[in-house]
């Protein structure tokens, strides 16, 4: 009976030993378990991180191709030629403004000429007040001509800035 006593100390001390290391195994493996989580999660957050970054990237993209965005780009720029526009044609009406004022300013200084050669040919009986009155005439001509150049400028900027807003 001894021996068997004996016998069943040793095999409690052998099935002892052996759930010892089996739980050691169970342990280490537990250990193992944990720190593979921790690098699963760690590298989850860094793809959640980059995925996040990458969806915020294009959804601004999308958002520019989509429809409403053109549309409003669009919608925009037609109200900016339509400020253009109107601006063009108040610098339109302000430039016809001021050659109808130089025009009639030409014109008074044409009638104050003319009096002008009329009180000196009353003033002087001599016949030498016609160059005089041929230089008023050619002043009168320049005035005239620089006019119409002025004309002229103007509507090639009105073409120039038509060329342009298309």
């Amino acid at each position: 009976m001894a021996k068997a006593v004996k016998f069943i100390v040793l095999a409690l001390f052998v099935v002892l030993a052996a759930g010892c290391s089996e739980s050691q195994k169970i342990s280490q493996l537990r250990l193992q378990n944990a720190e593979l989580s921790k690098k699963i999660k760690s590298q989850q957050k860094q793809y959640e991180s980059k995925i996040e970054k990458l969806k915020e990237k294009y959804e601004s993209e999308i958002e520019k191709m989509s429809p409403e965005y053109k549309e409003d780009q669009l919608k925009a720029k037609d109200e900016q030629i339509a400020r253009l526009k109107e601006t063009i044609n108040q610098n339109k009406k302000t430039i016809d403004g001021y050659a109808k004022m130089l025009i009639q300013t030409v014109g008074k200084v044409k009638e104050l000429e003319k009096q002008l050669a009329e009180d000196n040919s009353d003033a002087q009986p001599s016949g030498d007040n016609s160059a005089a009155n041929k230089q008023n005439a050619t002043d009168g001509e320049n005035t005239q001509e620089k006019l119409e150049k002025m004309k002229q400028l103007r509507q090639k900027a009105i073409e120039q800035k038509t060329a342009e807003n298309e």
